[in-house]
């Protein structure tokens, strides 16, 4: 009988306590928990961004006919100085000395150009990867973070023969999306560029990946009317990808259709990963409960 007992002791106090597998569950719940916020956390801010840099966007269209007309001759007047003295190897922007400014920050007559009162020269839109993104004055770290970049030393988004205008995003970022989904374009898909009510539209016909040293990519061509959309790529961000598109003039009034897979994805991304919180969460509270009855009865066999 003592050997019995003794057996039993042993068997007791072996088996976990239950407030310590309470704590473990509690401590494995909230583990799971920290994992799954990042993407969710990340998920959230993308589409609150997204939505803050469609609203910007939008509200730089809405200007008086007069001066919008007066912007964009005065635009092309300063395009066609451009396609006479243009330089590959001036195109962007260097940093000089330890200045935190890019160079083209001194060129004041630039900076005028497009300049409606709200900073934003005009807006890119790309149908088929849902991109809404006010567009401003050069590629400075804070113009690239809160939307796109015209890059300094190109033509101005005003369309004409003999002009090239470049346009560059960041991708892969946190927040907001940017050109995050750039790569996904194919010859043929279209985007468009409102410049003050002045809708330039443009068919995608090459798709580059360059050195980012290759200026000349970037290059005006002789009586073409193009615009390219530049971003990095490549491990480490080594190299840019340009998506290069000639302007065309559609037929009819078919719209393109915006594709808000993007947003949709993301949303779904939030979901699903709510569902892997949620579902653990609920299927240990049930285990928990199955757990209380079983010991319940186990410690009252006759209730």
């Amino acid at each position: 009988m003592d050997d019995f007992d003794r057996l039993v002791r042993e068997a007791a106090a072996a088996a976990p306590h239950p407030r310590r597998r309470s704590v473990a569950r509690g401590l494995a719940l909230l583990a799971s928990l920290a994992c799954l916020w990042l993407p969710v956390g990340t998920g959230l801010a993308r589409i609150a961004a997204d939505a803050t840099v469609v609203r910007a966007a939008e509200a730089s269209t809405d200007m008086p006919d007069a001066d919008a007309a007066r912007l964009i001759a005065n635009a092309r007047a300063y395009n066609a100085r451009l396609a006479a003295t243009q330089v590959p190897s001036s195109i962007g922007e260097t940093v000089e000395g330890d200045a935190v400014e890019s160079s083209y920050a001194s060129d004041t007559g630039y900076q005028r150009q497009l300049d409606g009162g709200d900073g934003v020269m005009t807006t890119v839109r790309v149908p088929r990867i849902g991109v809404v993104l006010p567009v401003y004055h050069g590629t400075s770290s804070r113009v690239l973070d809160i939307g796109a970049g015209h890059v300094h030393g190109t033509s101005l988004p005003v369309g004409g023969r003999g002009t090239r205008t470049v346009l560059s995003a960041h991708s892969n970022v946190l927040t907001p999306t940017l050109f995050t989904r750039l790569d996904e374009l194919k010859a043929g898909d279209v985007f468009s560029i409102d410049t003050h009510g002045l809708v330039l539209r443009y068919r995608v016909i090459s798709i580059r990946s360059v050195d980012p040293s290759d200026t000349s990519a970037l290059a005006i061509e002789p009586g073409r009317d193009l615009a390219t959309l530049a971003t990095c790529t490549g491990t480490g961000n080594s190299r840019r990808l340009l998506v290069t598109g000639e302007r065309y003039t559609p037929h009819g009034h078919a719209s393109a259709g915006v594709d808000w897979g993007g947003a949709v994805r993301t949303a779904g991304s939030v979901a699903a990963a709510g569902c892997l919180v949620g579902l653990p969460a609920c299927r240990l509270a049930q285990r928990r409960r199955l757990i209380v009855r079983h010991s319940t009865a186990a410690r009252h066999p006759f209730l």
